[in-house]
């Protein structure tokens, strides 16, 4: 698994090669109406390599933001162990958040303080 972590990237090219020497391209990004090729936050492209080969690969990356391109290669389980531990991290972010807002909202309807409500 070839990880682009940067969810923001505008346009992405991955030119990845397939068993008879030629070039698949995929293309995706935060800003094109296709599809992600692995439902992730992040850009994700699943390869297939021979244990102990080496590869090229070539990427085309365009963004109207700051290009920070961050590159991981991952195999598959551990990927899958990483994703499931970066999704319990944000479900944790997000509850606690969650729960602050909503303590926030029971002060402000019990003792009409304005600050609570800010």
């Amino acid at each position: 698994m070839l990880v682009v972590d940067n969810p923001r990237i505008s346009h992405i090219q991955a030119h990845v090669p397939d068993a008879h020497g030629d070039y698949r391209i995929i293309s995706t990004g935060s800003d094109t109406a296709t599809p992600r090729v692995y439902p992730n936050r992040n850009f994700v492209f699943p390869l297939t390599l021979p244990p102990a080969s080496e590869q090229v690969l070539y990427l085309r990356i365009e963004s109207s933001i700051g290009l920070l391109i961050p590159l991981q290669l991952w195999s598959p389980s551990a990927f899958h162990a990483h994703e499931r531990n970066d999704y319990l991290a944000q479900a944790w972010y997000f509850g606690i958040a969650s729960a602050m807002i909503l303590f926030n909202l029971m002060l402000f309807f019990a003792l009409r303080d304005r600050i609570y409500l800010l």
